[in-house]
């Protein structure tokens, strides 16, 4: 198995667990709320962790009682937590409103202060995973270190050198093929391979400069939770190649092994509802 550093968000995720889907001035109850470590890093790291990988994570935390039990959990699942900073502040958690259909509104804490993502020294890892919003000086090194290289298509466009790029069809609408595959190169530079689209339930799109391949999921699953899903696919696409599959067939299995994390997930939250 591989040594993989994967840098972005460590988040608190408060999930309110609604009884029906939010309508303009409609009127909801909660069934149950929780709180519970989210964001591009943890569930991607998370997964490739359950994939038998090891998992360097580099984010940033706060300096107070959550975000210290946050260090701590990581440790406590087998995170490489060298290169997570812990910082001054208070712990903001974003609230995620979540319907019985498995949509989500998510509600950023308002002034949430993000500690930037940085690396200690030089990092040696079989591959690097990026989902920040912006690359410092030692991220981008490790990322030219690395043999292969991945990274989130950001919001704003910012150089990070890779080989794949992975985004969602949402992150790029109103954007035709040329014009994202185009803006892509501008982040990835000459290494990049193909970029990778993901939209939801529907077929995942590989993009490269000669054809767009459409891999359709294995089934179409009904989820009431769908929460991180886009990032567990990151990570199970990283899996795939880095086991020697083409784009398609890392695709598809990428897929497979999404739809078993959810529903081992949902499974055991079903198990510890109240009866």
């Amino acid at each position: 198995m591989a040594r993989i550093l994967v840098a972005g968000n460590i988040n608190h995720d408060r999930i309110w667990h609604l009884d029906r889907t939010l309508v303009p001035g409609g009127r909801l109850s909660c069934l149950d709320r929780e709180i519970r470590l989210g964001g591009g890093a943890y569930h991607t790291g998370a997964q490739l962790l359950r994939l038998g990988h090891t998992v360097l994570i580099a984010g940033g935390l706060m300096n107070d009682e959550t975000g210290r039990e946050a260090l701590a959990a990581l440790k406590g699942m087998g995170f490489d937590t060298t290169h997570v900073a812990v910082v001054d502040g208070k712990t903001a958690p974003a609230d995620i409103l979540l319907d019985p259909s498995g949509e989500r509104t998510i509600i950023a804490p308002p002034g949430r202060r993000r500690p930037p993502v940085t690396v200690s020294g030089a990092v040696e890892a079989d591959a690097v995973y990026v989902n920040a919003a912006e690359c410092t000086t030692g991220l981008l090194d490790a990322m030219r270190r690395a043999p292969l290289g991945m990274a989130q298509f950001p919001a704003r466009e910012s150089a990070r050198p890779a080989d794949i790029l992975i985004g969602s069809a949402a992150d790029m609408s109103g954007r035709d093929y040329p014009d994202i595959l185009a803006a892509a190169h501008r982040i990835a530079g000459a290494r990049l391979t193909h970029l990778v689209m993901t939209d939801g339930p529907e077929p995942v799109r590989l993009i490269d400069e000669e054809t767009i391949r459409l891999v359709p999921p294995p089934g179409r699953l009904r989820l009431a939770d769908t929460i991180g899903a886009g990032d567990i696919f990151a990570g199970s696409y990283l899996h795939a190649v880095l086991d020697g599959l083409p784009p398609p067939d890392a695709a598809l299995e990428a897929c497979r092994l999404t739809e078993r994390r959810l529903v081992e997930r949902q499974n055991r939250q079903a198990d510890h509802s109240p009866t």
